[in-house]
């Protein structure tokens, strides 16, 4: 086949994609269903149904192969990031914010980057410089890129302590402030927050 007919057929999958994605996503979340203030406030999308999570593999910085399901319990902020993403990395102290406030409660962070081929040292002194004390792992098989990442970093989820989507955020938040406190905490004691 011909380059252009081929770089067409990519063009129009690429295309499709993007249009499913998009389709799939405003199906399953909404903010215009909730009277939660919180979400509002943070731009926290809520799912409109039950949304079980999707259990992932991933390795954490003490390079030992862990699943997203090890967290099932608590209340897991799983952040979908990069280094390369200035976004990303401008977020990440307030996380560390949150999790210094909540983190014995019931509450994990995981931010996982999407560079599955990135060496872990490099991830190491990147904590190690912010003093970011939230796990942090590599998704070296790809599987958070199927299953949650969408198209931009950073993407976050709050996930239940019954292992369900409570809530996806496209973008920044400050994650250290009254309302993610609020959201996060209330997710903790009673278990479900969509209710407002």
């Amino acid at each position: 086949m011909p380059k252009k007919k081929l770089l067409l057929i990519d063009m129009v999958l690429v295309i499709l994609i993007l249009v499913f994605t998009l389709v799939s996503n405003i199906t399953s979340f909404s903010l215009i269903d909730s009277d939660n203030k919180d979400a509002q406030k943070l731009g926290i999308s809520l799912p409109k149904r039950n949304i079980p999570a999707k259990d992932i593999t991933f390795e954490n910085l003490d390079g030992e192969m862990v699943k997203l399901s090890d967290y099932k319990g608590k209340v897991i902020l799983l952040n979908i990031w990069a280094s390369w993403c200035p976004p990303c990395r401008m977020e990440m102290p307030s996380m560390e914010g949150l999790y210094k406030e909540l983190g014995q409660d019931g509450f994990e962070i995981i931010a996982l980057s999407i560079e599955h081929n990135i060496k872990r040292e490099k991830l190491i002194e990147y904590a190690d410089k912010g003093g970011y004390t939230f796990t942090i792992g590599i998704d070296r098989f790809n599987e958070s890129v199927n299953d949650y990442y969408k198209g931009s970093t950073p993407i976050s989820y709050v996930i239940g302590k019954d292992f369900s989507i409570k809530g996806r955020l496209v973008g920044t938040t400050d994650w250290n402030s009254k309302s993610a406190v609020s959201f996060i905490s209330d997710l903790i004691k009673h278990g479900n927050n969509n209710e407002g």
